[in-house]
């Protein structure tokens, strides 16, 4: 079973295994109760940046393989639905198991013994962060690389790049930027696993999250960070990613 276990579900695992960065639910294991960072189905498809009908047959095959848990619990009504007499509603949460600690562990000493292209593991790295490298990228990416920037570093600086330029492009359109918005505050999440898995230094990571934030935040300050990161020497030479959600 866990040889049908792909690299987009490792991802997904490795996006649970993280789990929520504030969040902490009781569940039961072995007669004690423990507190798990679960997350919901759309907290784990906003973090992957990837369409939910993908998430869903990802996590169906990682319940499937019992390498994450998972339990439904209903919501708190508030006030208001107290007095309306609302329905409540159930949201399921899911965390990882010990098997599937077990299996990251093991997938990620077969990773490390394994010798992968710089590049290539960048191109990766920028596809956990919603993005398609473009042609011009790739180019951009190695002179990154060559820079002495790790494969995650690069992807960051090329994700927040193609972020900045595709909230000037949306100008005034409400609903797009607010998606763009959701996007950067994922992107910071998937950044600190970069950070936390010592695929970049914990000084980079700080300046690329707070530059995302920056750039993302619609406020007076939005539009000079937004060109002072396309005005970039190289960065100015053209679209460097392009992204792989429809906002």
């Amino acid at each position: 079973m866990l040889d049908e276990i792909s690299n987009f579900d490792r991802n997904v695992l490795e996006v649970i295994a993280r789990g929520h960065p504030y969040r902490l639910i009781a569940v039961s294991k072995s007669n004690r109760e423990l507190k798990v960072p679960a997350m919901t189905w759309n907290e784990i498809q906003i973090t992957i940046n990837m369409p939910l009908s993908d998430v869903s047959k990802s996590i169906a095959t990682l319940s499937s393989s019992n390498l994450i848990n998972s339990v439904s619990m209903l919501e708190r009504l508030g006030f208001w639905q107290e007095i309306f007499r609302q329905n409540k509603t159930s949201t399921v949460y899911f965390w990882i198991s010990d098997l599937g600690e077990k299996f990251l562990q093991e997938t990620s000493n077969q990773l490390s013994n394994s010798k992968i292209d710089p590049l290539e593991e960048a191109v990766v790295l920028l596809k956990k962060l919603g993005y398609h490298t473009t042609q011009f990228g790739l180019a951009v990416a190695l002179l990154s690389l060559e820079s002495g920037y790790s494969p995650a570093e690069t992807a960051s600086h090329l994700a927040r790049a193609t972020l900045a330029l595709d909230i000037k492009e949306a100008e005034n359109d409400f609903d797009k930027t607010m998606a763009l918005l959701a996007h950067a505050a994922s992107m910071i999440d998937v950044l600190g696993g970069f950070k936390d898995a010592n695929l970049m230094r914990e000084e980079i990571f700080k300046q690329d999250a707070t530059v995302l934030a920056k750039i993302a935040i619609p406020d007076k300050e939005q539009l000079t960070w937004i060109e002072t990161i396309l005005s970039e020497p190289v960065i100015s030479g053209g679209r460097v990613a392009t992204s792989q959600i429809n906002y």
